[in-house]
């Protein structure tokens, strides 16, 4: 239909009663033929991707890898209540990840001793 239309081998009014379409939607694909005609056939530019330093990045990896080295043995030192306490709720970094990077099982932030109810502490008190 468009190639009719670009052809001129038919007038608009013949092409929009042909086709059921309106004039100005013909006229509107014929313009944008027309004016992207020139990118059909000519290649796409390859973007430059930025060079990247590698020896800065492996020096990065190793200053951080050290970090973490250091972190590593500083928390086996601090006990595992004092690890829970560095639990954050509200960090980015889901409870799951932060417990397995401070080495604690989740399972034991969410324990709640249960109390003790007053005849079992009574019990406890006269078997004394």
């Amino acid at each position: 239909m468009l190639s009719q239309q670009l052809k001129d081998d038919h007038t608009l009014a013949e092409l929009s009663t042909q086709f059921d379409l309106h004039q100005n939607q013909i006229i509107d694909w014929k313009n944008q033929l027309l004016e992207q005609s020139v990118n059909i056939f000519s290649r796409p530019t390859a973007q430059q991707e930025p060079e990247i330093d590698l020896k800065a990045l492996h020096a990065k990896i190793g200053h951080q890898a050290l970090q973490i080295d250091f972190l590593e043995g500083a928390l086996r030192k601090i006990g595992a209540a004092e690890r829970q306490k560095m639990i954050d709720k509200t960090h980015q970094l889901s409870v799951r990840q932060q417990s397995q990077l401070i080495q604690i099982n989740r399972s034991t932030l969410y324990y709640k001793p249960k109390e003790i109810s007053s005849t079992d502490f009574e019990l406890d008190a006269s078997n004394r």
